[in-house]
């Protein structure tokens, strides 16, 4: 008989350790009715896309399923019952079982200005009386839904209890809300208000209320927050959550087919992109900051950029091919000068002063990289 390989074995030792991983992970159970920012919530807390949340998704039991982070070797699973608007002979005992001998997060997720929501406390209440232990997290989400016309989130975050900042209306509906969910067994819930937004909805900051996540996650669930939180990486997270949704956002903006409509809108989001960034690297954003980075660019790099801005509003007239060129433009530079952006406060927040050419040669490489990424989205038939 043949002795196994020494890649047979590694892969069988890969094998086991992966499924002792997922044995082991913890599960984040998410409640609450479709569209409610589960999804957003996920994607948050693992550093990943919206996209690529959605599709990782697999059935585990016949109502609900899985997405277990990250899939090679999991730290953490999250079990989703979907649509509970829908599911209303919905019995919970199934999910239970399959998740009651794993450390336990109930995850509950519920817009603000949604009042209707008693599928959703039957099901906590089900499931709390079983296991009242079970820590309960209620995200309130979409607080823009309540804001006045163009108005924007309170800055600095005020914290899950501190409501008198937001407008009335909000404010009234996070009570009533909290009110419905003062009866379930168990301890009280720990409240947290979200607003997780894409690039082209106009709000910043995008993940506003995600450190109050991370801390309610620290106090409720320390294995998951230590796991995930302290693992994560500042530059793959600003790739996922920033630079794409602005990039996207910057050439949806710029092709508008009419000269300079959309164009100052792209160059607005591109600033707000590095804004994001260094943001992502707790870097103290002032103008000290800009200038350091835009000299590095260099005089020639400003140059280009403001000639490039002004062929892309004149290929605009050309019928047909002009704005599918100029989204491409747009997307590409946004793309390159986000991962410009990476690269220079990477170096700013570890001590280092970073390298003018290697600042430019990240700058060049990405915008190939991007140019790359735009075509096999728009071949793929993707939403830009």
């Amino acid at each position: 008989m043949t002795p196994p390989t020494d890649t047979a074995s590694e892969s069988e030792a890969l094998k086991r350790a992966r499924e002792a991983a997922e044995a082991a992970a913890p599960v984040v159970w998410l409640l609450g009715k479709a569209q409610a920012g589960k999804t957003s919530i996920v994607a948050e807390m693992t550093g990943q896309n919206f996209e690529g949340i959605g599709n990782g998704y697999k059935r585990a039991t016949l109502s609900a399923q899985l997405y277990a982070f990250p899939e090679d070797l999991p730290v953490v699973r999250f079990l989703d019952t979907r649509g509970l608007e829908d599911e209303r002979g919905y019995d919970p005992a199934k999910d239970i079982a399959y998740a009651e001998e794993n450390a336990h997060l109930l995850l509950a997720v519920a817009r603000a200005e949604d009042l209707a929501l008693e599928p959703l406390l039957h099901t906590l209440k089900t499931v709390r009386k079983q296991h009242p232990e079970w820590p309960l997290l209620v995200a309130q989400t979409r607080l823009h839904d309540l804001y006045a016309r163009g108005g924007d989130h309170p800055l600095p975050y005020p914290g899950a209890d501190n409501l008198e900042v937001f407008p009335e209306d909000l404010q009234r509906t996070l009570r009533v809300q909290r009110e419905m969910f003062d009866d379930l067994p168990g301890s009280d819930p720990i409240y947290v208000p979200l607003d997780f937004t894409r690039a082209e909805d106009g709000f910043d900051p995008m993940n506003y209320g995600a450190d109050a996540l991370w801390d309610a996650l620290k106090r409720m669930l320390p294995p998951v927050h230590d796991r995930l939180y302290r693992g994560r990486d500042p530059a793959e997270n600003a790739r996922h959550q920033v630079i794409l949704p602005w990039a996207l956002a910057a050439a949806g903006a710029d092709a508008v087919p009419l000269p300079f409509v959309g164009g100052l809108a792209s160059t607005g989001f591109q600033a707000r992109m590095v804004d994001a960034v260094a943001r992502r690297f707790q870097l103290r954003r002032d103008m000290d900051l800009w200038k350091r980075f835009i000299h590095l660019l260099g005089f020639s790099f400003c140059a280009r950029y403001g000639v490039k801005f002004l062929l892309r509003q004149g290929v605009k007239l050309v019928p047909g091919l002009g704005t599918a060129a100029v989204a491409l433009w747009s997307f590409a530079i946004t793309y390159a000068l986000g991962e410009a952006a990476v690269y220079f406060c990477r170096e700013v927040a570890n001590g280092r002063e970073p390298d003018r050419e290697a600042l430019r040669e990240t700058y060049k490489t990405n915008l190939e990289r991007a140019r790359a990424m735009w075509r096999e989205r728009t071949q793929a038939g993707e939403r830009p």
